[in-house]
């Protein structure tokens, strides 16, 4: 990444709305960022120049010495002198990184996806008027009727 040679050597692409600043599209591997971002998912990034403003929470591409971070992050440069990373995928502690550790960050600002696995979660429907409860989770189908209201087939 430093090597500005072999910068030159790489694709570029344009995406529309993205024309302001320098883009890079990193590709995401690993799933520390499990269920936000997925391996093989394209991370579309803008150049952040100022460390100092890095927003809380946000996921950034971190262009560290040990490699490449996809990681949410919390800014602590001014107070501790680097950033908190966490992991969306809760079995991936946070870590801390020095800002000497760092040579390039980027702020992910959209992502193109590779995986379209549908997201659903589990959840209860409850008609008093009725008597009925449902509970409804990922990959059940269930066909209820009452009285009152009319039902379709739910499946995922």
């Amino acid at each position: 990444y430093g090597d500005p040679e072999f910068i030159q050597t790489l694709p570029t692409y344009s995406i529309p709305g993205f024309s302001d600043g320098t883009y890079r599209i990193f590709e995401v591997e690993g799933d520390s960022m499990l269920d936000t971002l997925h391996p093989g998912d394209l991370a579309v990034t803008q150049f952040v120049e100022n460390w100092r403003v890095l927003k809380h929470n946000k996921i950034y591409v971190l262009v560290a010495t040990d490699g490449l971070l996809v990681k949410r992050v919390h800014n602590l440069i001014d107070r501790s002198g680097g950033i908190v990373i966490l992991s969306d995928n809760p079995q991936f502690a946070p870590d801390f990184l020095h800002a000497d550790q760092l040579m390039e960050i980027w702020e992910v600002k959209a992502v193109i996806s590779r995986s379209l696995e549908k997201k659903i979660a589990c959840f209860m429907i409850e008609w008093p008027d009725c008597g009925l409860s449902v509970f409804w989770g990922a990959g059940q189908k269930f066909q209820e009727k009452c009285p009152k209201r009319k039902f379709r087939d739910w499946q995922e």
